[in-house]
Protein backbone atom coordinates (compact mmCIF):
# COMPACT_ATOMS: atom_id res chain seq x y z
CA UNK A 1 0.00 0.00 0.00
CA UNK A 2 1.22 3.78 -1.28
CA UNK A 3 1.26 6.53 1.80
CA UNK A 4 -1.24 8.96 1.04
CA UNK A 5 -1.16 13.10 2.04
CA UNK A 6 -4.06 15.68 0.96
CA UNK A 7 -3.43 17.74 -1.94
CA UNK A 8 -4.20 21.05 -0.89
CA UNK A 9 -4.64 22.30 2.68
CA UNK A 10 -7.97 22.17 4.53
CA UNK A 11 -9.36 24.45 6.86
CA UNK A 12 -12.01 24.18 9.43
CA UNK A 13 -13.40 26.08 12.84
CA UNK A 14 -15.21 25.05 15.81
CA UNK A 15 -16.14 24.54 19.14
CA UNK A 16 -14.50 22.17 21.49
CA UNK A 17 -16.87 20.19 23.08
CA UNK A 18 -15.01 20.01 26.31
CA UNK A 19 -13.26 23.34 26.43
CA UNK A 20 -16.24 25.37 24.65
CA UNK A 21 -13.44 27.36 23.19
CA UNK A 22 -13.81 28.53 19.53
CA UNK A 23 -10.17 26.65 17.29
CA UNK A 24 -9.05 27.07 14.07
CA UNK A 25 -7.25 24.34 12.03
CA UNK A 26 -5.65 23.95 8.75
CA UNK A 27 -4.69 20.52 7.55
CA UNK A 28 -1.37 20.49 5.35
CA UNK A 29 -0.01 18.22 2.42
CA UNK A 30 3.08 16.48 4.07
CA UNK A 31 5.94 14.41 2.40
CA UNK A 32 6.19 10.79 3.30
CA UNK A 33 7.48 9.40 6.40
CA UNK A 34 5.94 12.39 8.37
CA UNK A 35 3.05 10.59 9.98
CA UNK A 36 0.46 12.84 10.87
CA UNK A 37 1.94 15.70 13.19
CA UNK A 38 -0.54 18.24 15.28
CA UNK A 39 1.59 21.89 15.40
CA UNK A 40 0.22 24.09 18.37
CA UNK A 41 0.60 27.67 16.61
CA UNK A 42 -0.98 28.49 20.19
CA UNK A 43 2.64 27.31 21.44
CA UNK A 44 4.75 29.00 19.29
CA UNK A 45 4.81 26.01 16.79
CA UNK A 46 5.12 23.02 19.20
CA UNK A 47 4.55 19.78 17.57
CA UNK A 48 3.07 16.46 19.04
CA UNK A 49 3.30 13.40 16.48
CA UNK A 50 0.66 11.23 16.40
CA UNK A 51 1.91 8.01 17.42
CA UNK A 52 1.75 5.10 20.42
CA UNK A 53 4.21 7.01 22.55
CA UNK A 54 2.44 10.08 22.90
CA UNK A 55 -1.00 8.43 23.57
CA UNK A 56 -2.57 8.87 27.21
CA UNK A 57 -4.87 6.34 29.03
CA UNK A 58 -7.97 8.62 28.95
CA UNK A 59 -11.84 7.86 29.72
CA UNK A 60 -13.68 11.02 27.68
CA UNK A 61 -11.54 11.06 24.97
CA UNK A 62 -8.30 10.39 23.14
CA UNK A 63 -5.94 12.42 24.26
CA UNK A 64 -2.12 12.47 22.85
CA UNK A 65 0.99 14.48 24.95
CA UNK A 66 4.31 15.06 24.15
CA UNK A 67 6.81 17.47 26.22
CA UNK A 68 4.76 19.30 27.92
CA UNK A 69 2.12 19.99 24.70
CA UNK A 70 -1.33 18.75 25.03
CA UNK A 71 -3.85 17.67 21.89
CA UNK A 72 -7.47 16.72 22.97
CA UNK A 73 -10.23 15.14 21.26
CA UNK A 74 -8.35 14.11 17.67
CA UNK A 75 -10.46 10.58 17.26
CA UNK A 76 -12.92 11.61 14.90
CA UNK A 77 -10.24 14.07 12.90
CA UNK A 78 -8.05 10.04 12.94
CA UNK A 79 -10.99 8.42 12.13
CA UNK A 80 -11.96 10.22 9.16
CA UNK A 81 -7.90 9.51 8.19
CA UNK A 82 -8.37 5.78 9.14
CA UNK A 83 -11.48 5.55 6.41
CA UNK A 84 -9.46 7.39 4.19
CA UNK A 85 -6.06 5.93 4.41
CA UNK A 86 -4.14 9.44 4.87
CA UNK A 87 -0.68 8.46 6.85
CA UNK A 88 0.79 12.13 6.42
CA UNK A 89 -0.50 15.43 7.64
CA UNK A 90 0.84 18.31 9.18
CA UNK A 91 -2.50 19.30 11.27
CA UNK A 92 -1.62 23.31 12.57
CA UNK A 93 -3.88 23.92 15.71
CA UNK A 94 -4.47 27.00 18.02
CA UNK A 95 -5.68 25.21 20.70
CA UNK A 96 -5.39 21.89 22.57
CA UNK A 97 -8.51 20.79 21.78
CA UNK A 98 -10.10 19.96 17.97
CA UNK A 99 -13.17 21.42 17.01
CA UNK A 100 -16.04 18.85 17.48
CA UNK A 101 -17.96 19.63 14.40
CA UNK A 102 -21.08 18.08 14.23
CA UNK A 103 -19.88 15.21 16.92
CA UNK A 104 -18.76 13.18 13.56
CA UNK A 105 -16.24 12.70 11.28
CA UNK A 106 -18.66 13.32 8.70
CA UNK A 107 -17.21 16.95 8.04
CA UNK A 108 -12.95 16.01 8.17
CA UNK A 109 -14.29 13.23 5.47
CA UNK A 110 -15.59 15.65 2.98
CA UNK A 111 -13.05 17.89 3.98
CA UNK A 112 -10.35 15.69 3.09
CA UNK A 113 -11.42 14.63 -0.12
CA UNK A 114 -12.67 18.63 -1.25
CA UNK A 115 -8.98 19.19 -0.60
CA UNK A 116 -8.16 15.74 -2.57
CA UNK A 117 -6.06 12.73 -1.36
CA UNK A 118 -2.53 12.10 -3.28
CA UNK A 119 -0.43 9.11 -3.39
CA UNK A 120 3.25 9.69 -1.83
CA UNK A 121 6.33 7.96 -2.99
CA UNK A 122 6.38 5.37 -0.49
CA UNK A 123 4.99 2.11 0.67
CA UNK A 124 3.46 1.58 3.82
CA UNK A 125 3.16 -2.09 5.09
CA UNK A 126 -0.13 -3.42 6.69
CA UNK A 127 -0.27 -4.21 10.67
CA UNK A 128 -0.78 -8.10 10.07
CA UNK A 129 -2.65 -9.76 12.80
CA UNK A 130 -1.21 -13.54 12.49
CA UNK A 131 -2.86 -14.74 16.14
CA UNK A 132 -5.61 -13.63 18.08
CA UNK A 133 -4.54 -10.17 20.63
CA UNK A 134 -6.87 -9.31 23.90
CA UNK A 135 -6.55 -6.72 26.42
CA UNK A 136 -9.49 -6.87 28.62
CA UNK A 137 -11.39 -5.09 31.41
CA UNK A 138 -13.84 -7.38 33.15
CA UNK A 139 -16.62 -7.58 30.53
CA UNK A 140 -15.00 -4.83 28.28
CA UNK A 141 -12.37 -5.76 25.59
CA UNK A 142 -10.88 -5.11 22.60
CA UNK A 143 -9.36 -8.17 20.39
CA UNK A 144 -7.90 -8.63 17.37
CA UNK A 145 -8.19 -11.88 14.96
CA UNK A 146 -6.33 -12.89 11.84
CA UNK A 147 -8.38 -12.13 8.88
CA UNK A 148 -8.10 -11.87 4.96
CA UNK A 149 -9.50 -8.49 5.09
CA UNK A 150 -10.37 -5.41 7.54
CA UNK A 151 -12.90 -5.62 9.26
CA UNK A 152 -14.23 -3.77 12.75
CA UNK A 153 -17.14 -4.83 15.30
CA UNK A 154 -18.32 -3.09 18.02
CA UNK A 155 -21.15 -4.38 20.42
CA UNK A 156 -22.42 -1.86 22.94
CA UNK A 157 -24.95 -2.48 25.33
CA UNK A 158 -26.43 -0.87 28.02
CA UNK A 159 -29.06 -3.14 29.19
CA UNK A 160 -30.39 -1.17 32.52
CA UNK A 161 -31.70 1.36 30.12
CA UNK A 162 -34.08 1.75 26.77
CA UNK A 163 -31.27 1.34 24.58
CA UNK A 164 -29.97 -2.42 25.25
CA UNK A 165 -27.26 -4.27 23.03
CA UNK A 166 -26.19 -2.67 19.06
CA UNK A 167 -23.45 -4.89 17.07
CA UNK A 168 -22.05 -3.05 14.11
CA UNK A 169 -19.67 -4.71 11.40
CA UNK A 170 -17.83 -2.85 8.78
CA UNK A 171 -15.11 -2.08 6.88
CA UNK A 172 -13.04 0.74 5.76
CA UNK A 173 -14.62 0.64 1.95
CA UNK A 174 -17.98 1.46 4.40
CA UNK A 175 -16.85 4.16 6.32
CA UNK A 176 -18.06 6.90 4.41
CA UNK A 177 -21.65 5.70 4.36
CA UNK A 178 -22.41 3.54 7.14
CA UNK A 179 -19.28 5.66 10.40
CA UNK A 180 -18.45 8.74 9.32
CA UNK A 181 -21.77 10.40 10.26
CA UNK A 182 -22.56 8.61 13.32
CA UNK A 183 -21.78 11.52 16.23
CA UNK A 184 -20.84 10.86 19.75
CA UNK A 185 -23.86 10.43 22.45
CA UNK A 186 -24.08 11.00 26.20
CA UNK A 187 -26.78 10.14 28.60
CA UNK A 188 -28.89 13.28 29.77
CA UNK A 189 -29.02 12.70 33.23
CA UNK A 190 -24.89 12.89 33.32
CA UNK A 191 -24.65 16.15 31.78
CA UNK A 192 -24.41 18.18 35.04
CA UNK A 193 -21.36 16.07 36.54
CA UNK A 194 -19.90 16.65 33.21
CA UNK A 195 -20.10 20.02 33.17
CA UNK A 196 -19.24 20.28 37.27
CA UNK A 197 -15.87 18.62 36.20
CA UNK A 198 -14.70 21.04 33.40
CA UNK A 199 -16.22 19.01 30.80
CA UNK A 200 -18.74 19.29 28.06
CA UNK A 201 -18.64 22.95 27.94
CA UNK A 202 -19.15 23.10 24.11
CA UNK A 203 -21.74 20.00 23.54
CA UNK A 204 -25.16 20.33 22.72
CA UNK A 205 -27.81 19.38 20.73
CA UNK A 206 -26.11 20.19 17.19
CA UNK A 207 -23.06 17.89 18.41
CA UNK A 208 -24.26 15.09 20.05
CA UNK A 209 -27.13 12.31 20.66
CA UNK A 210 -28.07 13.48 23.95
CA UNK A 211 -29.95 10.15 25.63
CA UNK A 212 -33.07 10.58 28.19
CA UNK A 213 -34.67 8.39 30.04
CA UNK A 214 -36.94 6.57 27.93
CA UNK A 215 -36.11 8.19 24.97
CA UNK A 216 -33.44 10.01 22.38
CA UNK A 217 -33.38 13.83 22.67
CA UNK A 218 -32.17 13.86 19.24
CA UNK A 219 -33.33 12.46 16.08
CA UNK A 220 -30.78 9.80 15.10
CA UNK A 221 -29.39 8.98 11.80
CA UNK A 222 -29.33 5.27 12.13
CA UNK A 223 -30.97 3.28 14.56
CA UNK A 224 -28.00 1.92 15.81
CA UNK A 225 -25.85 5.34 15.95
CA UNK A 226 -24.33 4.44 19.29
CA UNK A 227 -22.58 1.42 18.08
CA UNK A 228 -21.52 3.03 14.77
CA UNK A 229 -20.45 6.11 16.65
CA UNK A 230 -18.48 3.64 18.88
CA UNK A 231 -16.52 2.05 15.95
CA UNK A 232 -15.57 5.05 14.52
CA UNK A 233 -13.98 5.89 17.94
CA UNK A 234 -12.22 2.49 17.95
CA UNK A 235 -11.11 3.04 14.15
CA UNK A 236 -9.79 6.92 14.98
CA UNK A 237 -7.69 5.63 18.21
CA UNK A 238 -5.99 2.61 16.51
CA UNK A 239 -5.26 5.33 13.79
CA UNK A 240 -2.31 6.48 16.32
CA UNK A 241 -0.45 3.39 15.01
CA UNK A 242 -0.10 5.84 11.67
CA UNK A 243 -0.85 2.20 9.40
CA UNK A 244 -3.99 -0.06 8.56
CA UNK A 245 -4.91 -3.34 10.50
CA UNK A 246 -5.45 -6.41 7.95
CA UNK A 247 -7.51 -8.12 10.50
CA UNK A 248 -10.71 -8.56 12.18
CA UNK A 249 -11.11 -5.84 15.12
CA UNK A 250 -13.39 -6.20 17.79
CA UNK A 251 -14.08 -4.09 20.61
CA UNK A 252 -17.10 -4.51 23.10
CA UNK A 253 -18.19 -1.89 25.56
CA UNK A 254 -14.73 -0.47 24.93
CA UNK A 255 -13.71 2.89 25.99
CA UNK A 256 -10.50 5.62 25.03
CA UNK A 257 -8.60 4.15 27.75
CA UNK A 258 -9.23 0.96 26.81
CA UNK A 259 -8.54 1.49 23.00
CA UNK A 260 -5.25 3.01 23.76
CA UNK A 261 -3.95 0.21 25.94
CA UNK A 262 -4.86 -2.03 22.85
CA UNK A 263 -2.97 0.20 20.70
CA UNK A 264 -0.07 -0.07 23.07
CA UNK A 265 -0.51 -3.66 22.91
CA UNK A 266 -0.27 -4.01 19.36
CA UNK A 267 2.79 -1.70 19.01
CA UNK A 268 5.21 -3.77 21.59
CA UNK A 269 4.32 -6.90 19.46
CA UNK A 270 7.91 -7.40 17.92
CA UNK A 271 6.55 -8.85 14.78
CA UNK A 272 4.38 -5.55 14.22
CA UNK A 273 6.79 -3.61 14.63
CA UNK A 274 8.42 -2.27 10.68
CA UNK A 275 5.87 0.30 9.21
CA UNK A 276 7.34 0.62 5.88
CA UNK A 277 8.71 -1.60 2.99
Amino acid sequence: MVQKSLKKPFSFQGIGIHSGQFVQVTCLPASANTGIVFRRLDLAGKEVAVNPKSLKLADRCTQLHWDGVDIFTPEHLLAACAGLDIDNMVIEIDHAEVPIMDGSALAFSMGFLEAGIQDLSASVTPLVITKPILVQDGDRYVMALPSPVSYFSYVLSYPDTFIGSQTVTTSTSQFLSDIAPARTYGFEAEIQALLDRGLAQGGCLDNAVVIGKTGYLSELRFPDELARHKTLDLMGDLWVLGRPILGHVIGVKSGHALNARFVKELEKAPRLKSRLV
